[in-house]
């Protein structure tokens, strides 16, 4: 009887400690899932905005150029009296 309550003891162990070892992969898993999402986040809203801001920025200076252009045709015509 002994023997048979030493060896149930022996792999009630070993089952306490492989589920304990799953336990921590799995933990260890999920924080690197997790950190890898938020950096990639972070990355992906960065080059959104990023490419929002060249957007912003080229119209800006289309306008620019338009008003540019505007102007030299109006002081052409005032200088031609036209």
């Amino acid at each position: 009887m002994y023997l048979a309550q030493k060896f149930v003891a022996n792999l009630r162990i070993k089952d306490l400690a492989a589920t304990f070892i799953q336990k921590m992969w799995r933990g260890y898993r999920t924080r690197r899932w997790y950190e890898n999402l938020k950096t990639s986040c972070a990355e992906f809203q960065a080059r959104v905005r990023g490419n929002f801001a060249r957007q912003k920025y080229q119209q800006l200076l289309e306008e620019r150029r338009n008003l540019i252009k505007q102007k030299d045709v109006s002081s052409t015509k005032l200088f031609l009296g036209q």
